[in-house]
């Protein structure tokens, strides 16, 4: 679903350079790669929150990485000792 998801942010960037109307796209695509999946919400509400295309890849990269290891095993792979992102 990353892949997926980064592929479509980059087509955007490739066919215009209005980062503004990119991320407004991709938060909006952003939706189907999230939802059902354990801790989504919250993944779809940060991604609402950023305001670059580079903050929108910080923050998916971030949540699948998390989702990828949480699927492995580790529970606590939402929970980080600064904050909770759970």
């Amino acid at each position: 679903r990353l892949a997926t998801l980064m592929q479509f942010v980059d087509t955007m960037c490739e066919t215009t350079t209005h980062e503004k109307y990119i991320l407004g796209r991709s938060k909006q695509i952003a939706r189907y790669f999230t939802k059902g999946l354990y801790n989504g919400g919250e993944a779809r509400s940060r991604l609402l929150r950023t305001t670059t295309v580079q903050g929108f890849r910080d923050v998916a990269t971030d949540y699948f990485g998390r989702l990828g290891a949480f699927e492995q095993g580790m529970p606590d792979a939402f929970y980080d000792s600064a904050e909770q992102v759970a």
